[in-house]
């Protein structure tokens, strides 16, 4: 575990970030400051926007409730942790190269775990394909591998893991031709409503928040299609954090569940309406 992040971090970083993502969101930081027992934890987290999990109040103030629950495991460790914003293709490249610490709401796969190391699991995700209403009769009876044989045009997030069977769509030599990526899920859905594609993958609490809050106005349906997601956990740099300080994690996982405040984040009122 790193125990300063020098300037010249932040000029790799921002550098990384210019190169690799020519239209890539502005690096944006924000810090919680452990106390004097903090014992030089500090850990830098990189989160993309996606409420209600992770998103922007409109005073620029980092909410949300993966937001909530890591500035929580943070205090009860006496951690330092500084906020990185940027898309999650590429806070995933630069966990690989441990100049992002760790993020939330990661899969634990075989070929992350080649450069990551991954606390217990805190949930588990799931997924809806997402069509225009007016296009929804067309799809509605179709399955996974029968949109896939279609021609259907499907806007998924750059390196993310979904399901088995979208990941072999991905990895199918004749049809992955139609999987358009975006760095954001966010991407995906706009090019939705614009009609670059015919459908979308989203979790369906991203979708309805959205909606609640109306940053979503457009009349999409989703398919009758269930996309079991899988178990997400805290995903660590193997370069930067040591296998101790996951430890260290999952134990205040396991108070913070234990204490009943776990619940009471995911289930807070104020992430199912606009404050």
């Amino acid at each position: 575990m790193r125990l300063q992040k020098s300037n010249l971090l932040v000029l790799i970083i921002i550098s990384i970030s210019s190169i690799a993502k020519a239209n890539a969101q502005a690096v944006t930081r924000d810090s919680i400051q452990a106390d004097s027992n903090s014992q030089h934890c500090e850990l830098v987290y990189g989160w993309a926007e996606w409420p209600p999990l992770q998103y922007f109040k409109t005073n620029r103030e980092i909410a949300g409730i993966q937001t909530e629950m890591v500035r929580t495991l943070a205090e009860d460790l006496n951690c330092n942790i500084t906020f990185f914003k940027s898309d999650w293709s590429n806070i995933v490249e630069l966990i690989k190269i441990g100049e992002v610490d760790f993020t939330a709401n990661a899969t634990p796969t075989e070929t992350r775990k080649q450069f990551a190391l991954f606390s217990d699991v805190y949930r588990k995700d799931s997924y809806g394909i997402w069509v225009k209403a007016e296009s929804f009769a067309q799809y509605k009876n179709m399955s996974i591998d029968e949109l896939k044989r279609s021609g259907f045009k499907l806007g998924m997030t750059r390196s993310h893991f979904y399901s088995e069977a979208l990941d072999n769509w991905q990895h199918d030599k004749e049809y992955s031709k139609n999987i358009i990526y975006g760095d954001s899920s966010a991407i995906s859905m706009q090019r939705l409503i614009e009609g670059q594609v015919n459908g979308c993958v989203e979790d369906p609490l991203i979708v309805g928040y959205k909606k609640r809050i109306k940053v979503i106005t457009a009349d999409i349906a989703r398919l009758p299609i269930n996309i079991f997601g899988h178990d997400v956990a805290l995903m660590f740099s193997k370069k930067s954090v040591s296998p101790e300080t996951v430890i260290k994690f999952n134990e205040a996982l396991a108070r913070l569940k234990k204490s009943g405040k776990y619940n009471s984040i995911w289930l807070d009122p104020k992430y199912q309406s606009e404050d």
